[in-house]
């Protein structure tokens, strides 16, 4: 390195440029001149300014950096000339500097790449192979590389750095042997066709925008298809999965082919799978033609409460799960047959049971299917209406299974009027043609008279007329039936069911008489008999055929006739008269409000309970929920005569049912100053219903709740 400085020793400042030359010797070479304020020429000179300079001042330095080459001689001598400024002394121009070479040594330098096949250049010279240099000891020279080198088809190599850690091109002065190495990444081709043109494409993970990976890079490839064709399988270095590994070059080729569509269905709509997927109703596939595929549904489905899919049959005839591989478009069904369960109860559930024609182990039933519902009362019992999706008294009904149905059979305990008979052991008869019997009374529950009787005396053999007559005199519509006593059992009765059962209203009184004709089946004479506590036996009767006539005393009757009978149960079972006072400072309707249970109910009678003293006339009636009067549900009962704390009850012309579930209002009507009734209090029901609350209303229009559960006002009652 020299430093060269220039100075003015004249008396003026310079004028002009100022120009400096510096002639470098042999066994030197320049290889940078620079200084503050010089414009120079690289890489020796000369150097020029034109800014004026100040006698007996200096400019700033200018620096010559030199190589020594490995034949220098021991001595150099390095010349600098200053010209121009305006100078009128030349004879200090030139100065000189004799530069002793200490001595020089030369180093193995090896410029390499790390694999074969890429290029490099040292000092502008390009080399294929590995290079070794002698070079002196910290002598600059320049090593440069391209970073992306072709090689054979479908290769290249990416540079990847030197060994130095210097650029692709970049100066070198090594001081000490060395190996400095062009670090390249051999990348190999990956060429991803489809076939047909159009059909589709290919994916690859990792991606590549110039299509080279890396030797050794796992490549995942995706053939993903285009509408209306489906993916067959790979050609090519991918031939048996979708992976290749790039140590190569590589071509693949996904090859896909027209799809066919296919629609898989059930009727009705319900589940199903393909291939493991789950589905529903309809959905349609594009496959490849020929595909395996597995079509299944499940032999037994439930799209809601109480209706059930059953498979039938797939249209193509497999089984409920199977293959299907079709070749062109086509629909494929599952049909099903829907099916709806009938619920069917007893209620009691001892008291008997349903029947059904045709019958199901599981319930159900295919849709339309039409059923004959029949009620088989057990002993002891009888049927007494349907409820749910049946109503009415008949015995047998029929129901189509068009949605899930429920239907429920009530029973009512059997009872026997007659319990016992010929106390006092009458004498025989057969001397008399007419009816003969006895006078009862119905308590005060009305009685449900189901079949009629006569006890069978040994030898008897004829046909009898059984009836019941009114205490007017005029047989009861339908009260009546003909007993066969051949072939009967002497000491028991003998029942024939009525046509139809028939109620006979609380507190009312009637004959049952047998018709008897002379010198034909004997029967008692009138004699002792005892009844159950539901009614009670006036005495004996017997008619001629003009009139009736009465026998004392009570208790007596003649044959005996019997009738077969269910007691209407009360809604109220219990009731509290000591805890809530008395009351008649209220005109409107008073009673409760109850919920009818999942079984429904069937009315028979109306009633209100009896408080000393009262002797009015009520209206009891039943409402809906709605506040609508329920048809056919209302009486006019007069309560004199009651007995205090029971209570007075009317039949209904006509039995009535309340639906199940439903809110009903049970209301005697009151009148301020009238008949004294109860407030309300705590009461208790049958398990068919659950009080919801007391309610009143002074119009019939708007019904207030009070009290709570478990609440009535008066109370009135049902049977």
């Amino acid at each position: 390195t020299y430093i060269i400085t220039v100075t003015n020793s004249g008396t003026a400042p310079t004028s002009g440029t100022v120009s400096v030359t510096d002639t470098v010797p042999a066994g030197l070479t320049g290889t940078l001149i620079a200084g503050s304020g010089w414009t120079c020429t690289q890489p020796a000179g000369p150097c020029t300014r034109g800014d004026a300079l100040s006698p007996t001042g200096s400019y700033p330095s200018i620096v010559l950096t030199v190589n020594v080459a490995n034949n220098a001689p021991a001595t150099v001598n390095n010349t600098v000339t200053v010209s121009g400024g305006g100078e009128t002394n030349t004879g200090n121009d030139n100065a000189s500097d004799a530069t002793p070479i200490l001595g020089s040594s030369s180093i193995s330098v090896s410029i390499q790449t790390n694999i074969s096949g890429p290029s490099f250049s040292v000092d502008g010279v390009t080399y294929t192979t590995s290079q070794v240099f002698s070079w002196a000891a910290g002598s600059s020279h320049t090593i440069a590389t391209t970073t992306l080198q072709a090689g054979a088809v479908g290769t290249q190599y990416a540079w990847n750095g030197w060994s130095d850690g210097g650029l692709a091109s970049h100066t070198v002065s090594p001081t000490a042997p060395v190996t400095i190495t062009a670090n390249f990444i051999t990348q190999y081709l990956l060429s991803a066709n489809v076939l047909p043109a159009g059909s589709g494409s290919v994916t690859e993970n990792p991606s590549s925008s110039t299509g080279y990976y890396a030797a050794g890079t796992p490549v995942q490839l995706t053939a993903v298809a285009a509408t209306g064709f489906g993916f067959v399988n790979w050609s090519g270095d991918a031939s048996v999965s979708g992976t290749v590994t790039m140590s190569a070059p590589r071509s693949v080729t996904a090859n896909f082919q027209a799809t066919v569509s296919v629609t898989i269905q059930t009727n009705p709509a319900a589940a199903f799978t393909v291939d493991g997927n789950a589905y529903s109703g309809s959905h349609t596939f594009s496959w490849t033609p020929g595909t395996s595929h597995v079509v299944a549904t499940s032999a037994t489905q439930t799209p809601s409460l109480g209706t059930q899919y059953s498979w039938v049959s797939w249209s193509d005839g497999g089984a409920l799960s199977h293959s299907i591989a079709p070749g062109g478009n086509t629909t494929l069904t599952a049909q099903f047959s829907t099916q709806y369960l009938l619920t069917a109860t007893a209620t009691p559930s001892a008291a008997g049971s349903v029947a059904a024609s045709p019958s199901s182990s599981s319930g159900y039933y295919a849709s339309g299917t039409s059923v004959q519902l029949s009620a088989v009362a057990n002993a002891g019992y009888a049927f007494t209406s349907w409820t749910g999706d049946l109503t009415g008294t008949a015995t047998t009904q029929t129901l189509t299974m068009s949605a899930p149905h429920t239907v429920g059979a009530v029973f009512q305990p059997v009872l026997t009027a007659v319990t016992k008979y010929a106390l006092n052991s009458p004498p025989l008869r057969n001397n008399f043609s007419g009816f003969v019997g006895t006078s009862f009374g119905v308590g005060f529950s009305s009685l449900t008279v189901r079949s009629l009787g006569r006890l069978c005396i040994g030898g008897n053999s004829s046909i009898h007329t059984v009836k019941l007559v009114a205490a007017t005199g005029v047989d009861l519509p339908g009260g009546s039936v003909s007993v066969n006593m051949s072939g009967c059992t002497a000491g028991q009765f003998v029942y024939v069911p009525l046509a139809n059962p028939i109620t006979l209203p609380a507190s009312t009184g009637y004959y049952l008489v047998s018709q008897e004709v002379a010198g034909s089946d004997q029967w008692y004479d009138y004699g002792t008999v005892q009844s159950t506590s539901d009614l009670t036996i006036a005495g004996s009767v017997y008619s001629n055929g003009s009139s009736w006539v009465s026998v004392t005393p009570a208790n007596t009757s003649y044959v005996p006739p019997n009738f077969q009978y269910s007691v209407a149960s009360d809604l109220i079972t219990g009731y509290n008269l000591n805890n809530r006072p008395l009351r008649n400072n209220f005109s409107g309707w008073v009673g409760t409000q109850f919920t009818v249970g999942p079984a429904g109910l069937t009315v028979n009678a109306l009633g209100r309970i009896f408080v000393p003293g009262n002797s009015g006339t009520h209206t009891i009636k039943i409402v809906q929920g709605s506040g609508t009067d329920v048809p056919g549900a209302s009486i006019t009962l007069s309560m004199a005569g009651g007995t205090a704390g029971q209570f007075t009850y009317m039949a209904l012309p006509s039995p009535i049912s309340l639906a199940p579930n439903a809110s009903y209002y049970l209301v005697s009507q009151e009148v301020l100053g009238g008949d004294q009734w109860y407030d309300f209090n705590s009461v208790s029901t049958t398990s068919a219903v659950t009080i919801t609350n007391a309610v009143y209303s002074p119009d019939g229009v708007t019904w207030i709740a009070a009290g709570g559960p478990n609440m009535s006002y008066v109370p009135a009652n049902l049977k």
